[in-house]
């Protein structure tokens, strides 16, 4: 098997930036009220919900520090060195591995498209913009 490939600093640097996307992304001015409504919550729920939201950041940021680990992998192996080639590399992952995860969700939990198309949406970006910042960040 071949050796890990692992350079911290642009997996951590792409983590912040998937986690600020994710905040942008589920933000109220750009997809938060569809998301909230997608979600059949209301305002109220949303905010008992954000009792755990320290740790949800805490541990979403843990899951973009895998997600960049493993994408940065795969982009040392695939010779991936330039934005273009990185952000092909996150396209083909989310393909293969997020959208088909998110699919069978969107089949058997009863949400609606609009819901899947957000979530799924911000995972597509998010591989897209990690991707290409891992190939030129080396």
């Amino acid at each position: 098997m071949p050796q890990l490939y692992l350079n911290w600093l642009p997996i951590i640097g792409a983590a912040v930036v998937s986690t600020a996307l994710g905040a942008a992304w589920y933000s109220p001015t750009l997809f938060g009220k569809a998301w909230l409504k997608a979600m059949g919550w209301s305002q109220e729920e949303l905010e008992s919900h954000k009792k755990g939201t320290r740790r949800s950041y805490v541990l979403g940021f843990v899951g973009a520090l895998l997600m960049a680990a493993v994408l940065q992998h795969f982009i040392y192996f695939t010779r991936a060195q330039t934005a273009a080639l990185g952000a092909k590399t996150g396209l083909w992952l989310w393909l293969g591995f997020i959208a088909p995860v998110f699919l069978a969700a969107y089949l058997w939990e009863g949400k609606s498209v609009k819901l899947l198309k957000i979530n799924a949406g911000y995972y597509l970006v998010s591989l897209l913009v990690m991707g290409a910042l891992l190939a030129v960040w080396r």
